[in-house]
Parts: structure tokens; C-alpha cells; sequence
């Protein structure tokens, strides 16, 4: 998976000097990794999680990759595609057990320093593009605290539909779906 490029970022794997740029960026400030995925964590475990990342296959379809500001060459978060077996979410109209559990999450955090800059949106559109060009999917799931409002209005400007998990003990509330527009559903 990747590298990317886009108009002001680079989406690469992650390299081991990567450690304190993520950290502070993401794993280290509440209010971001609050809304990405729940508690903050100590450098000693983000480090694990970037030994993971960092040594991940080159030829890899999944995974995460850093996202670097072109600018000043400093990473400023990350981005994942993630397959999973569905057994958290449960959307309206689905089937209670679905047929073909395997899912795909796109997640992603960015450090607060460069909310509100349409950074997150470009990240996403890059990672969109090649989940459905390149990969196929069908689609893809996002799960979003239902408090996170930024989370939300950029999902549904990405074309997301946002959705209440029916699964009642989900920590965040609401699932993001995006459907493959180059796939026609029979």
C-alpha cells in the first residue's frame, strides 16, 4: 500500500524516526486520540505499535501509513485500512448475521495543530481513490464517536452515510458507510 502523493502531503510507511513526530501528534494529546480510539498511550507503546508499522510489507494491500506534510517533511498523523471480521457493527437493513462479514475500516487521526485545513480530507481522498480503483472494495466502515462532530461533517463531505450501530454495546455510536460508486449493486 503506497506511497501516495498529494497536492500538500506524502502517505508513506512509517520508519522507525517517525517515533516523535506520531507521538506527539497523535498518541500523546487526548483530545485527538480521545476521538481516534480512546485512551492516550506511552511513548513505550506507541513504539510497539511503530515497530508493527514500520516493518510491515512493502507489497501489502492494508495497513497504516504516515501522513508527512510536504511543507516541512514532519509526520503530522496517520491513516489505516484495516480489514476486519464484522462482529461490532450492525447497520439498518442488514442482515443481524451478515453473509460476507469481512469489512474494511478507514481510520485515521491528525494532530491538532493541523485541524481545519483540509488536510484530513485530501489524506482521505487519496486512500478512498485507491481502495476503490485499485483494491475494489465494495465499500468501506468508519466507526465514529457520535460526539465527534468534526469526524462526522467530514465523513459526509467524503459522500459517507452516516449511520446509528444498531449493536448496542458499541463505544462509538455511529458508523460511517461509503459504497463503492464503480461497483453496481445487483
Amino acid at each position: 500500500m503506497g506511497p501516495f502523493e498529494t497536492q500538500r502531503l506524502y502517505l508513506r510507511r512509517f520508519r522507525l524516526t517517525d517515533l516523535d513526530d506520531i507521538y506527539t501528534q497523535v498518541y500523546a494529546d487526548p483530545e485527538v486520540y480521545r476521538m481516534y480510539c480512546g485512551e492516550t498511550l506511552s511513548r513505550a507503546q506507541v513504539h510497539q505499535r511503530l515497530l508493527h508499522r514500520a516493518y510491515q510489507s512493502g507489497y501489502a494491500e492494508f495497513g497504516y501509513l504516515a501522513i508527512v506534510l510536504k511543507k516541512t517533511s514532519r509526520v503530522i498523523g496517520q491513516i489505516n485500512l484495516t480489514p476486519f471480521v464484522n462482529s461490532y457493527y450492525r447497520l439498518p437493513g442488514e442482515p443481524t448475521t451478515p453473509t460476507n462479514a469481512l469489512e474494511v475500516e478507514m481510520g485515521f487521526a491528525i494532530g491538532k495543530a493541523y485541524w481545519g485545513q483540509g488536510l484530513a480530507f485530501e489524506t482521505c481522498q487519496a486512500m478512498i481513490r485507491y481502495a476503490f480503483q485499485d483494491l475494489k472494495l465494495p465499500r468501506l466502515l468508519s466507526g465514529i464517536i457520535a460526539t465527534n462532530t468534526r469526524s462526522i461533517n467530514l465523513h459526509k463531505r467524503l459522500g459517507y452515510r452516516i449511520e446509528r450501530n444498531l449493536l448496542q454495546d458499541d463505544i462509538c455510536g455511529l458508523v460511517a458507510v461509503l459504497e463503492n460508486p464503480l461497483i453496481r449493486n445487483s
